[in-house]
């Protein structure tokens, strides 16, 4: 069973996305299953034997992550209520903000 699967089975909420790091995975997890759950942190570095490197929610409480992808050597999500997120790969905090609509 591998990272992303062992993981999913752990917290019972679907992976919607992982893209590839150096050691693991960038996952996030299906916003609609997290946030009936109360799982706020959605947004989560993963290494290759599933422990997680860390978790991140949303700068607003009431917000999700919908998407994650490498922009321009960055490592960017976007989130329900139009931010985009510039992110430390290595320590998971938010560098930048920039509301998108």
């Amino acid at each position: 069973m591998d990272a992303i699967e062992r993981l999913r089975r752990s917290i019972n909420i679907p992976v919607q996305k992982a893209i590839d790091v150096e050691d693991g995975f960038i996952v996030v997890l299906d916003y609609y299953e997290a946030g009936k759950l109360g799982v706020w942190e959605n947004l989560l570095r993963i290494r290759a034997d599933g422990s997680v490197v860390w978790k991140l929610c949303t700068p607003s409480s009431s917000d999700m992550f919908t998407d994650v992808a490498w922009l321009d050597g960055k490592l960017v999500a976007w989130t329900w209520e139009c931010f985009m997120v510039t992110i430390d790969v290595a320590s998971g905090r938010i560098l930048q903000s920039v509301f998108t609509k």
